[in-house]
């Protein structure tokens, strides 16, 4: 029985070892890059990149894995190589091509390294050619795939917008340059700082021009006054012997009362000078009255030179106020004219700000679609390229050992395992048998001495 095991077993192992068809294992690692795939950018709205928007790092291998998993990626890899060539005995079938789908992905296994960006494939198959061919094909149909799934579609959408866009922003900017020419409104807060300046300065002015007006008002009043207290003749000369001290004195007198009509009409009644000149002309006055009237003979009279003096001063006076009302009147005139003017760039403020901001609005919008269609270009220029942030870390192989344990060490193992198997077999039967074999047997069994054994004969 022991001779016979060991004989079955090994049998059964050679049988099994060159039967039974042999696996080969190849394998291929992949890398995700966090590229430019994984990076959101609007489609709308402002022209930026959103850093924290980046998917993390187990989304984005998980992903992967999903995709390298599709159903379409191992059809396409199946219809490539032919099922003829992957799974002979599957091509006469009723349905091959769902069967070699099954049977491929069973024998495909996808797993990613923890806390890594590393996606590990393995593959196994009877061909050893066959498995390493089918593996890099899955990667490359991979890498079609990723593109199509994270490629840049929005090209023509973003081409029409920026079209869109475009006549927007010339429509616009049209209608502020109508209105600007019409209204003659262009940089509102320059023009209303000029208008306001403008206007300061005319008020100074005007406020200057009413001071002097006022000054010359006072002035003429008090040459009026003077001009009603001046006696219109005075005596010129004496056709006798004259006093000549008072002579002298009425000289002094009359050109101090000159001085001092010069000097009103620069300066005040209150001031120094003009008090000094009027305390001469008292002094002169006074000497003038000590020595009395001394003339003899017969005087003559003449128009007063002083009331002359002062009557010319008035005209002049009386002229400089026409000049200043009628430039007191001008800058009225100009002081409205700003303030129609201030009125009216206030009144069209609104409609300006609100067509300057449609056309900055526009002109953002535009820069916006511009940028996003450069980088869409950009993008689709690198799809074509197929540049892809999966990089292949290594390539599958064609595998040179089949899987499992070389043949002689199969039968060497068959064989061990029918020896014990054999030996086990044997002592089970020999306690499980019932007859007595032996003299050892007859005095357990019956608790008797045996008293002589005969040899057994043929």
């Amino acid at each position: 029985m022991l001779l016979a095991m060991v004989m079955v077993t090994s049998v059964v192992t050679i049988l099994a070892a060159y039967v039974s068809p042999r696996e080969y294992e190849t394998n291929a690692t992949l890398m995700i890059d966090a590229g430019r795939e994984y990076v959101y950018r609007p489609e709308v709205g402002e022209q930026q990149v959103f850093s924290g928007n980046r998917y993390k790092l187990i989304e984005l291998v998980n992903g992967e894995i999903q995709i390298l998993n599709s159903r379409d990626l191992k059809q396409q890899v199946i219809t490539t190589i032919g099922i003829a060539n992957i799974y002979p005995t599957l091509a006469y079938e009723d349905n091959p091509l769902e069967m070699a789908i099954q049977i491929f992905g069973k024998r495909l296994a996808i797993k990613s390294i923890v806390d890594s960006s590393i996606i590990q494939l393995t593959f196994t198959h009877p061909d050893p050619v066959i498995a390493a061919k089918a593996l890099n094909l899955l990667v490359d149909v991979y890498n079609q795939k990723h593109l199509v799934v994270y490629g840049n579609s929005a090209l023509p959408f973003l081409e029409e917008q920026l079209r869109t866009s475009e006549e927007q922003l010339k429509s616009v900017e049209e209608r502020l340059e109508e209105f600007r020419q019409r209204y003659g409104v262009y940089d509102i807060e320059k023009q209303t700082g000029l208008l306001l300046s403008q206007r300061s300065d005319l008020e100074r002015t005007l406020n200057s021009v009413e001071n002097e007006i006022k000054e010359l008002e006072q002035k003429d009043t008090v040459l009026q006054v003077q001009m009603k207290a001046m006696p219109k003749n005075v005596p010129m000369y004496s056709e006798t012997q004259t006093n000549d001290v008072n002579s002298e004195s009425k000289a002094r007198l009359l050109g101090l009362q000159m001085e001092e009509q010069k000097l009103l009409g620069k300066y005040t009644e209150n001031s120094r000078l003009v008090q000094n000149i009027r305390d001469e002309i008292n002094s002169v006055r006074n000497l003038m009255a000590s020595q009395g009237n001394a003339n003899t003979g017969v005087i003559r009279t003449g128009k007063n030179p002083v009331l002359e003096a002062i009557e010319l001063e008035s005209i002049r006076t009386k002229a400089t106020l026409q000049s200043l009302f009628a430039k007191k009147d001008a800058v009225k005139q100009q002081i409205e004219q700003l303030n129609l003017q201030l009125k009216d760039i206030d009144t069209r403020q609104n409609e300006v700000r609100e067509l300057e901001r449609n056309v900055s609005t526009r002109a953002k919008n535009y820069n916006d679609y511009q940028q996003k269609l450069e980088d869409a270009k950009s993008e689709t220029a690198l799809d074509r390229m197929k540049s892809t942030s999966i990089r292949i870390v290594q390539s599958a192989d064609v595998p040179i050992k089949p899987l499992g344990l070389p043949i002689k060490i199969r039968l060497v193992l068959g064989m061990m395992f029918g020896l014990f198997a054999g030996i086990c077999l044997a002592f089970i039967a020999e306690f499980k048998q019932r007859r007595l074999s032996n003299a050892y047997a007859v005095e357990h069994r019956l608790q008797l001495p045996v008293l002589t054994v005969l040899p057994e004969r043929e």
